[in-house]
């Protein structure tokens, strides 16, 4: 095989692990906004319905 060849081709599969890892670090990187994206919206909800219950608990309480 002629040494340019080699090279070549060298520099192919360094350019295909390159965008692999690229492409791995892309789909960890969405899957972690989406992962908070959801912790931020259970965040959300849990004040939401923190909020709620402390409502309902001064409405029911005998002293209101």
């Amino acid at each position: 095989m002629l040494p340019h060849t080699t090279a070549l081709m060298r520099h192919e599969h360094r350019q295909r692990e390159r965008e692999a890892l690229d492409s791995l670090i892309r789909t960890v990187s969405a899957r972690q906004a989406r992962a908070e994206r959801g912790l931020r919206r259970r965040e959300r909800r849990l004040a939401r319905l923190s909020a709620q219950s402390a409502r309902l608990r001064r409405i029911t309480s005998p002293t209101y």
